[in-house]
């Protein structure tokens, strides 16, 4: 985590995170060995992934592995703010590459742009295995966002 600052005004920002996500909702066993070291888990009807699932544990939104995320973010200036992030699935090799704007035209009121690309080895070839954040997985090729967040 740093902050650049930059001599025509405002700054850059700069994150970089490892994380991994360990023990959640799901049992290890031997089923789930079998779903997710093969190359074909993304076939798996839902009713089976779910039936995997522990109700008594937390429930996280990643599989365990280990991801990398990165986040380049410029203050334009008091008005906009322009950034990228990316997440990394280190394991399979997939990502989420994701553009954003901020825009506060007053005090207490922000519009937020953003664009988002998921990607993995399938998307060059139908050959390749799916990747977590794939786009067979997430169900989109690309996502547009315009959001407003108004602070009372």
């Amino acid at each position: 985590d740093y902050t650049i600052p930059v001599p025509a005004g405002g700054n850059i920002h700069l994150l970089l995170e490892y994380m991994f996500y360990g023990s959640g909702m799901l049992d290890w066993s031997e089923s789930l060995n079998d779903l997710y070291t093969s190359h074909e888990w993304w076939k798996a009807a839902p009713i089976t992934r779910s039936s995997l699932l522990d109700e008594n544990k937390k429930v996280d939104s990643f599989l365990r592995h280990d991801y990398i995320f990165g986040l380049v973010k410029w203050k334009v200036n008091d008005y906009v703010s322009l950034g990228t992030s990316y997440i990394f699935g280190a394991d399979d090799q997939s990502g989420i590459l994701t553009a954003l704007a901020d825009i506060e035209p007053f005090q207490a009121f922000t519009i937020n742009v953003s664009a988002m690309y998921p990607f993995d080895w399938r998307t060059l070839n139908k050959d390749y295995p799916a990747g977590e954040f794939g786009p067979s997985n997430l169900g989109f090729y690309q996502k547009y966002q315009v959001s407003v967040k108004v602070k009372f």
